[in-house]
């Protein structure tokens, strides 16, 4: 059966046995098909991780994941030419770039916005990526601060990294966006760098963490402070879709506590790796829109 062409309630009864509970077996062998259907070089290019292949130097793209995956909010064609502006202000080696980024100069960025975020938010989080790097070395450094032997995800080394990073770009903790109007910069610098223990999901730090832990044909697998076994699924609105459809989930409300949720569902499918489906799952749900 070729099923990237099933919806999500027709992948449904692939998956689930005739009392409605997910069929590990079952589960497998058609998430196997899905990403033998998805790992393709042209879902990749229709994928923010498309930038992160594009780097020669490990420094490089570790940043660009950063950047990428941040940034990977909205349609997908219009993020990832976004993305692409943004790295151009970078130039041709983003990492060193970043590192000499010692002031705040929203000049650089002039003319380019994604979404709402504008000049001054892309200055603010282009600094706290250079001063992570002249601080610790490399953003891996920055994450592995935050782990500790035994963690059983990577929550702690998610913490830290976004923290120090909100800290980096001036973002006082107790600020909240407002409930109505435009963000400001800080606003929108927060939400770039999402934490655990605000509750929220963390779909793109999540995802940053899944092609720098992860090494397949679409995830780089250049970080070892952490193992696969400890990612966590990037919950993204096709994710939440198709958890739901797939019984991964029963939450309602979508934050850190349905992502894990999830990821511990993959998890008892596949202990090592359990967010090994997400690509192919996250592209199924995109060609179910376009349809």
């Amino acid at each position: 059966m070729n099923y990237s062409t099933l919806d999500w309630p027709e992948l449904r009864t692939c998956v689930v046995d005739r009392h409605g509970r997910l069929d590990p077996q079952r589960f497998s062998h058609v998430m196997a098909a899905l990403r033998a259907h998805y790992h393709t070089g042209t879902e990749l290019e229709r994928d923010p991780a498309h930038h992160v292949h594009m780097q020669h130097e490990a420094a490089d793209r570790e940043v660009v994941a950063l950047v990428s995956a941040a940034l990977a909010f909205g349609n997908v064609d219009v993020m990832i030419p976004s993305i692409g502006r943004f790295l151009a202000c970078l130039g041709p080696r983003p990492a060193a770039a970043l590192r000499a980024y010692d002031r705040l100069d929203a000049g650089r960025f002039d003319g380019w916005a994604h979404r709402w975020i504008r000049a001054g938010a892309a200055a603010r989080f282009a600094f706290a990526i250079g001063a992570a790097l002249r601080e610790f070395g490399s953003l891996e450094a920055c994450f592995a601060a935050g782990m500790h032997a035994g963690d059983a995800t990577i929550a702690g080394g998610l913490e830290h990294l976004s923290t120090w990073l909100r800290q980096a770009a001036g973002c006082p903790e107790g600020h909240r966006a407002s409930a109505s109007g435009p963000r400001s910069d800080v606003e929108a610098v927060r939400t770039l760098f999402a934490r655990p223990s605000d509750g929220s999901a963390c779909k793109r730090m999540c995802l940053l963490l899944r092609w720098m832990v992860r090494r397949d044909e679409i995830d780089v697998g250049e970080w070892t402070c952490a193992t696969p076994a400890q990612l966590v699924i990037p919950l993204d609105a096709h994710l939440v879709a198709a958890s739901r459809a797939l019984c991964l989930t029963r939450r309602g409300t979508v934050g850190w506590k349905m992502a894990i949720e999830v990821t511990d569902a993959l998890r008892r499918m596949d202990p090592r790796d359990p967010v090994r489906f997400d690509f192919a799952l996250c592209h199924h749900g995109m060609a179910i829109g376009r349809r």
